[in-house]
């Protein structure tokens, strides 16, 4: 209710000259056509905006007539019935002013199509673009005349706005249930898609879209809302652009005029020419980035030059200290083979030091008996059990009983060298008594 009473309102001062009936950003340089909606298949009226002025109001030739479009070539308004079974069944041709020129239009669309509700077309200069809000839904294709219509592919359901972009060669519908806008290409692929999200205070959403058109001259698509009562402009990024209220309250369909007339021709022309410009000015950008990066490169280079010099001479300096340290390795390597024969030497002269050692060792343990039986001898003649020749070792103990001897006084070493005396002489009787011994028997052997 809220809602109705501000339609009203506003579109009632809008009428009156009250208050402005564009509130957009834009300058609308094209006739935006429109047709009033209606509840039953009376006839309704046509209009014409153009920057929030109404250039353009006629009274249809019969009920119903709610899709509509522009052929600039032809200069003809093309109107039909969006349903077969209501009325006539019939639309008609106009001629730019509003005046019916005798031509007729039906839209028939395939038996498996089911209910058809048709408010809204698109045309891109020679097929007719038509979505079904009833039945099975999807987007339809036709020739001029809104006949032969044929399958294009399936849409979501609730879209009730269509339009066709003669900029991209895509199609463009609005959602009247989810306030979403979605392009598409032929083949039926979603290519992009922007929402209105204007709710009101208890959260619930403004908007409801219905009619949709794109603008050539300005690259731009309009639409039909009916939560608000306003034509709404956008970019096709989904920005909202301006408002434009119209004198009736509701709207089925609406189109600007498509064509190859100059002032469709001159528009695409601009539109063509503003995006050569933007791509030129990227160029420019791109150029200017490129060159501050061949700036950059140059600098980067130069650094990686010095540093690839560097390591040149890091290298070189490298190879003299390699072969220097290959030297030295060398001679390293044949003072350690003159080591290594040093020791198989000393380990021969360790060895036979050795030997020598053991047959010193085997000599001094020839001394430990006898002297050990001194020692006993001492010991028990001069009852002292614990007597012992002084030294640790045979040696130092032979050594010891050497310098005791030469010590004693000269009647004990008199009578000790008596005793060897005699003990000299009687070895060598031994000894010549063997050596007989032997003689005759070595003569006694020769004898025999």
């Amino acid at each position: 209710m809220k809602k109705t009473i501000f339609h009203s309102i506003t579109a009632s001062l809008a009428i009156a000259g009250l208050f402005s009936a564009w509130t957009g950003a834009e300058a609308q340089t094209s006739v935006l056509y429109m047709t009033q909606n209606s509840s039953g298949n009376v006839p309704r009226v046509t209009l014409g905006y153009k920057s929030g002025q109404e250039v353009l109001n006629y009274t249809w030739a019969s009920g119903g007539e709610h899709p509509i479009y522009v052929d600039a070539a032809d200069q003809e308004i093309r109107q039909a019935n969006w349903r077969t079974t209501r009325g006539s069944g019939i639309g008609h041709g106009y001629d730019l002013s509003g005046n019916p020129n005798g031509n007729t239009y039906t839209i028939n669309l395939p038996a498996n199509s089911g209910h058809q509700d048709v408010y809204d077309v698109g045309f891109d200069g020679e097929n007719v673009y038509l979505v079904n809000f009833g039945g099975t839904g999807g987007v339809y294709i036709a020739d001029k005349s809104y006949g032969n219509a044929s399958f294009l592919f399936q849409t979501p359901s609730g879209e009730q706005g269509i339009t066709f972009d003669t900029s991209s060669n895509t199609i463009w519908t609005a959602n009247r249930y989810s306030n979403v806008i979605t392009q598409w290409d032929l083949a039926g692929n979603a290519l992009t898609s922007f929402q209105d999200t204007r709710k009101d205070e208890e959260d619930r959403p403004l908007s409801v879209f219905v009619a949709l058109a794109y603008d050539p001259a300005d690259d731009t698509i309009w639409v039909w809302n009916d939560g608000f009562g306003t034509f709404d402009q956008f970019d096709k990024q989904g920005n909202l652009l301006g408002s434009m209220f119209v004198s009736v309250w509701q709207i089925s369909g609406a189109e600007f005029a498509i064509g190859t007339d100059c002032q469709t021709l001159l528009s695409q022309a601009e539109i063509e020419l503003d995006t050569a410009l933007d791509e030129i000015l990227n160029l420019d950008v791109q150029i200017e980035n490129l060159e501050s990066q061949n700036v950059h490169l140059n600098d980067d280079l130069q650094v990686a030059q010095s540093d690839l010099l560097d390591t040149q001479n890091n290298l070189v300096l490298c190879q003299s200290e390699l072969v220097l340290a290959q030297q030295n390795l060398s001679q390293a390597q044949n003072t350690i083979q003159d080591q290594v024969t040093q020791i198989g030497v000393l380990t021969t002269e360790n060895g036979e030091l050795l030997d020598e050692n053991n047959t010193l060792q085997a000599r001094l343990d020839e001394f430990e008996i006898p002297l050990q039986m001194l020692t006993d001898a001492l010991a028990g003649r001069f009852k002292n059990p614990g007597f012992t020749i002084p030294g640790e070792k045979p040696a130092e103990q032979l050594t010891a009983l050497v310098k005791a001897i030469i010590d004693l006084e000269n009647g004990p070493q008199k009578r000790l060298y008596e005793n060897l005396t005699q003990t000299s002489k009687k070895r060598k009787s031994k000894s010549k008594s063997k050596s007989a011994s032997s003689s005759k028997k070595n003569n006694k052997q020769r004898k025999r």
